[in-house]
């Protein structure tokens, strides 16, 4: 039996129109997307799993040699600033990101309890030095900061969820991964049992 020439159209007419819809329900989902789902996406892992949930891929690894600078414009490189005798954390962070922005006060909670006896540095992964300059002082925060606009550590370190920290033993070699975001109790449990973690 052969379909009459205008059920195929309204069949067609139907078909693209639902195209249409679900076109424009991806478009809205995409568009809908914020720095607070990445961060949900992060926050993720179940603090019950081994590491809490850290991210292992990069365990055992030495810290890159990637190129980045202090918000005064000295250039050195991760490498660089990692096996100083101290273990470190290394907080990657960007203006925009909100769960970024709410975990900075906790990091400076920490860094003023660790009193020197763990390195802790910012790095800005997407922000000019200005604008990382700016967003520190108002946060108020007092370790060292560091940018790195081109997100070269990114890719280097395949991250893509924010806030990431990177927990680095005393002789630069990064020991786990932490994607989410910390309580300043939760960073101070990071220090070695000796430096009061």
């Amino acid at each position: 039996m052969r379909m009459a020439s205008g059920s195929r159209v309204r069949i067609i007419a139907a078909l693209f129109g639902a195209v249409l819809v679900t076109s424009a329900a991806v478009g809205w989902v995409i568009n809908r997307t914020t720095d607070d789902d990445v961060s949900v996406i992060a926050a993720g892992p179940d603090p019950g799993l081994p590491n809490g949930g850290m991210s292992s891929e990069f365990d055992g690894v030495a810290l890159p040699t990637t190129a980045i600078s202090s918000i005064s414009g000295e250039q050195t490189s991760l490498a660089a600033l990692g096996g100083n005798g101290l273990p470190m954390l290394i907080n990657l962070w960007y203006t925009s990101c909100k769960p970024c922005r709410e975990e900075m006060p906790e990091f400076e909670k920490a860094f003023q309890e660790l009193d020197g006896r763990m390195s802790i540095i910012g790095l800005n992964v997407q922000d000019s030095a200005s604008q990382a300059a700016e967003y520190a002082d108002e946060v108020g925060v007092s370790y060292p900061i560091f940018v790195d606009p081109s997100g070269a550590i990114l890719d280097d370190l395949e991250i893509s969820a924010f806030p990431a920290t990177l927990i680095v033993d005393a002789e630069g070699v990064i020991q786990h991964t932490h994607l989410g975001a910390l309580t300043a109790d939760e960073i101070l449990s990071m220090a070695p049992a000796e430096l009061g973690g």
